[in-house]
């Protein structure tokens, strides 16, 4: 469940990046700023923990030493 919550949030996020040349207001410095660093934000801290809990289900830890 939390993988399609952080999926969706990931997706807001990449809505939010590129809006400004979707919808137009691009020509609006501090509008488009403020989304370019809010959109990425939000897009890289949701896609962290996708990719953290693939890499933990591929068995990512090294063998023990014994």
């Amino acid at each position: 469940m939390s993988s399609i919550n952080n999926k969706v949030q990931a997706a807001i996020g990449l809505w939010i990046l590129i809006s400004p040349w979707l919808l137009g207001f691009s020509g609006s410095s501090p509008m488009k700023w403020s989304n370019v660093i809010f959109g990425t934000a939000i897009f890289l801290i949701n896609l962290w923990p996708i990719f953290e809990s693939k890499t933990q289900s591929q068995g990512s830890t090294p063998p023990s030493k014994k």
